[in-house]
């Protein structure tokens, strides 16, 4: 289509970028897949930390001092039977 005889579709920036963010939105989900799919404790991990009730309160603090503690979620096993059972 950016092909197109006359580049009428390779002048329309707002098309170019969203054709641009399609590509980088597809390459990032491929990725995430390859590292699911080689390393799914990875995700586990991932899952659990964004689960976890504390999650949006840590988001803000991230943002208000980007440079502060990094915290980790505990690991999936560690979560208590009550945490498990409510979901």
């Amino acid at each position: 289509m950016l092909l197109y005889f006359d580049n009428r579709f390779s002048q329309t920036l707002p098309l170019v970028f969203t054709l641009a963010d399609m590509r980088l939105r597809h390459a990032v989900n491929l990725t995430v897949s390859a590292r699911v799919r080689t390393d799914p404790g990875a995700f586990d991990t991932f899952v659990a930390l964004v689960n976890d009730q504390q999650f949006a309160n840590n988001l803000k603090a991230a943002r208000r001092k980007p440079d502060g503690p990094v915290r980790v979620a505990p690991p999936p096993e560690s979560r208590t039977s009550a945490e498990t059972s409510s979901k």
